[in-house]
């Protein structure tokens, strides 16, 4: 019995180890500093480094991208995105795009909890969508939740063209961000 309960306990903590370990973004964990992330992203080219962000040129199955880390007040990654920016000639090619990321975002979360279509048009139909997308007018967005992360799929118009782009949130290092921010700005009130 005594042997029973060491192996049962032995299992647990290697499946609370494999269970911890895992990367919550890429080969990352939230909370891990600006020189953790940059040491960690290997595979993609360096471009910018701010106060709270690293950007990395990153394509993505052939479709020119970056991703984008941001950090805390207190330096812990808390969110990373991949914005895809491709220099597509027809505006249903970003849609594609859109729909073949929520399939497999759909394919490695499960079923989205919630698919948020905004548009000058109510309801419109889904032949107007590369018009009202191409005119600003569409904004669409899709939401998986994991215990740790919140993840966002968005395809809107920024600046002159569409852009697809996936945000991973953590949830404890967003949290924790806010109450800094809020101290932050109640010392100074």
């Amino acid at each position: 019995m005594k042997t029973r309960m060491f192996f049962m306990s032995l299992f647990f903590v290697f499946l609370a180890n494999y269970v911890i370990a895992q990367d919550d973004f890429r080969k990352i964990q939230w909370g891990m500093d600006i020189m953790a992330v940059k040491a960690s992203e290997k595979e993609c080219p360096f471009i910018e480094e701010s106060n709270d962000r690293l950007i990395f040129e990153c394509p993505i199955i052939g479709i020119k991208s970056k991703i984008i880390y941001n950090f805390t007040l207190s330096k812990q990654l808390m969110r990373a995105k991949y914005y895809f920016n491709p220099d597509y000639y027809n505006v249903r090619f970003y849609l594609k795009d859109y729909k073949m990321f929520q399939e497999l975002l759909t394919k490695k979360y499960g079923k989205s909890s919630k698919v948020k279509l905004s548009s000058s048009e109510v309801n419109p139909a889904e032949e107007n969508w590369p018009f009202l997308l191409s005119t600003g007018n569409l904004r669409m967005e899709t939401f998986w939740a994991t215990p740790t992360t919140d993840i966002i799929l968005t395809i809107s118009k920024q600046d002159t063209k569409p852009v697809v782009q996936i945000d991973y949130i953590s949830k404890e290092y967003t949290k924790k961000n806010n109450v800094e921010k809020g101290n932050a700005i109640y010392k100074k009130l």
